[in-house]
């Protein structure tokens, strides 16, 4: 793969590693909505999207000029990440805390929104806020989801509880921040060795080899 393709497919995910190692620096817990992950996530990949599928599919005879092709295979990336968070379970994410420090203050806020939580587990039900979710923990990467349970949930209960749940854990701290400095390294080496590539084969190559990927 040659230095052009490579910065398309790895600048997008470095930048992604890179934001993520920088939420775990600060040692501070950060809560996310399902959708934001996963439009962060799809950013991420969108360059390897574009050196893979979307470029070997690409006709060799375009009906339009490359640039307007692009634009609409982009689109249509972009429609079927929407098209996933409207299907998509009401969650959310909580960066760098761990399950066991989650939990209790879970459990508080819980107690707080509404006078009857019903746990079972690591799922409970809040019916005075709508909602039911289950705890579901990705212990390599100190992050836990919650996670909704059945169909009928209220988005303004999910709502209430992202706000309720961000200001519990603004007082929380990480005791260890070594997962931070090991993304940040991975997500600069991915945008340093294609730039140093790229740089290595000249501007003109570079730009030419741009052109010939977006067909101008």
């Amino acid at each position: 793969m040659d230095p052009v393709h490579l910065l398309l497919a790895f600048a997008p995910l470095g930048l992604y590693l890179i934001g993520l190692g920088i939420v775990h620096w600060r040692r501070r817990p950060v809560v996310l909505t399902g959708s934001t992950d996963i439009s962060l996530l799809a950013l991420a990949v969108v360059g390897m999207a574009i050196v893979g599928p979307m470029e070997f599919f690409m006709p060799a005879a375009l009906p339009l000029p490359g640039q307007y092709v692009w634009l609409m295979l982009l689109l249509c990336y972009s429609l079927l990440v929407t098209l996933w968070n409207l299907l998509a379970r009401p969650r959310l994410v909580v960066l760098n805390i761990a399950s066991d420090r989650l939990r209790p203050i879970l459990m508080e806020i819980a107690a707080r929104l509404d006078s009857h939580p019903q746990w079972a587990g690591d799922s409970v039900v809040l019916e005075e806020l709508g909602i039911q979710l289950h705890l579901e923990e990705y212990a390599a990467m100190r992050t836990v989801s919650l996670v909704a349970i059945g169909q009928r949930q209220s988005e303004t209960g999910w709502a209430r509880l992202r706000t309720e749940l961000a200001a519990g854990l603004r007082n929380i701290e990480a005791s260890d921040c070594r997962r931070g400095y090991a993304l940040t390294a991975v997500g600069i080496l991915m945008l340093a060795w294609p730039i140093g590539q790229a740089l290595a084969l000249g501007g003109p190559m570079v730009a030419q080899k741009l052109a010939d990927i977006l067909r101008l």
